[in-house]
């Protein structure tokens, strides 16, 4: 059944602004749209004026318009206009509601000026959303979205400024959220000598990178330097000593991240493979398992895991990890994307693949509780937090904790190497 707006304004659109919200050109993409029992159906497609105007040459590109997206919603704001079953929009209607919190958003195709809608029931009572293109093949889902009612702010004679949602103030940039400059990589080398598979992996012949046999031979201007272990030519107690001094890392990936790769279906999968991987890493000695961010959830349910297959670590680190299930982790996880978006030109970690797997995972633990280890366990905790984020919570298990320099992010780019000691003497003063 057709949702119309006959008769009043200029269509759907004069109808939606009569009742307090108001599209621009830019923004009004509803060609059509249906209700079918407790489905809506709808045709959008990019307005004219975006598609017009184009994107700048130094401009963002969009995996999903959100010009388009946003069309793709109204006709969720129109049907809470129809006041019976009758298609037509009136007056003793429910009212207007608005997108509030979206969950399980998955991006299928990119690059689409038009799509065919699909909106029905969704868990929990709340609305899922299905989006195609003209062929019929998924262009984007969102499993979950969440509805609140726009207050009425008066008549639909009321002044268009006074009665909006939002409104232009400034506020005063404090020292804090000023804009840092990107931080210039320091030079590196290597120590060893050509042949060996560290100096042919990060210094092979043509890339610029400096290798030294030994670490006498480092010049001033490099100010860091990858090392074996034991470094080169040290022999009997000093091999020992300097043996003693540096620590095996190795880097377990998550699945998920890179483009086109699949995220887990579980958080059991998930917690399997990295188990798997993190002993296959940690074949000889002892093993700590470290984690930032989202990072050290992995990482103490890899550790549970362990533990319960008779391999316990010997120590776990969680680097600036907010509890899982905090009532403000919304409200972090926004202000650290904001963070990641603006400083997308200096790091890979704020691309639309990487995004989309980090809100995976949080749909993976949205559920999940840590539980006791028996091994030790660190929280470094950064002294700064991100513009607009709250410091993180207590870690409510047994844990020793200590505060290093930076934020969320610096405290392990320019404050990288206070970071790695401050974990070190504690590793060094009881667990290993």
């Amino acid at each position: 059944m057709p949702l119309r707006a006959d008769g009043v304004g200029t269509g759907p659109y004069g109808r939606l602004a009569a009742d307090g919200l108001r599209y621009g050109p830019a923004f009004r993409g509803m060609r059509a749209a249906w209700r079918h029992g407790e489905e809506l159906y709808a045709d959008v497609a990019l307005p004219e004026a975006v598609r017009a105007s184009g994107p700048e040459a130094d401009g963002p590109e969009f995996v999903l318009h959100p010009a388009l997206f946003d069309a793709a919603l109204h006709a969720l704001a129109l049907d809470g206009l129809v006041k019976d079953g009758s298609g037509a929009v009136g007056p003793a209607a429910a009212g207007l509601s608005l997108p509030f919190a979206f969950g399980g958003v998955r991006v299928h195709t990119t690059g689409v000026q038009r799509l065919r809608v699909r909106v029905g029931p969704g868990p929990d009572g709340q609305a899922a959303v299905e989006l195609a293109d003209e062929t019929g093949s998924p262009v984007a889902t969102v499993r979950s979205l969440t509805l609140r009612p726009l207050p009425r702010t008066g008549p639909a004679t009321a002044d268009p400024v006074t009665g909006a949602l939002h409104r232009t103030d400034w506020v005063p940039l404090t020292e804090s959220v000023r804009w840092r400059a990107p931080v210039a990589m320091a030079r590196w080398g290597v120590l060893g000598t050509a042949g060996t598979r560290l100096v042919d992996t990060l210094a092979p012949p043509g890339s610029g990178v400096p290798v030294y046999r030994g670490p006498a031979a480092c010049d001033a201007p490099v100010a860091v330097v990858v090392a074996p272990c034991p470094p080169p030519d040290t022999t009997g107690g000093a091999r020992d000593q300097a043996a003693g001094l540096l620590r095996a890392v190795s880097a377990v990936r998550h699945p998920g991240f890179e483009p086109g790769e699949a995220l887990p279906a579980t958080l059991d999968a998930l917690v399997t493979a990295q188990a798997i991987a993190v002993r296959a890493a940690a074949a000889e000695g002892p093993l700590v398992l470290l984690g930032r961010s989202a990072g050290g959830w992995v990482a103490h349910a890899v550790a549970e895991r362990l533990e319960s297959e008779g391999a316990a670590p010997a120590a776990v680190v969680l680097v600036d990890t907010y509890p899982p299930g905090h009532g403000d982790r919304g409200q972090a996880l926004s202000a650290m994307t904001s963070d990641m978006l603006r400083r997308a030109a200096e790091f890979a970690s704020a691309g639309p693949d990487r995004l989309t797997a980090m809100a995976g995972y949080f749909e993976l633990f949205s559920g999940w509780k840590p539980a006791p280890l028996a091994c030790p366990t660190l929280y470094v905790r950064a002294r700064d937090t991100p513009p607009g984020a709250e410091p993180a919570p207590d870690w409510s298990l047994p844990h020793a904790e200590v505060t290093v320099d930076g934020d969320h992010f610096t405290m392990l780019e320019e404050h990288a190497r206070t970071t790695a000691l401050a974990i070190h003497r504690w590793l060094g003063a009881g667990p290993v």
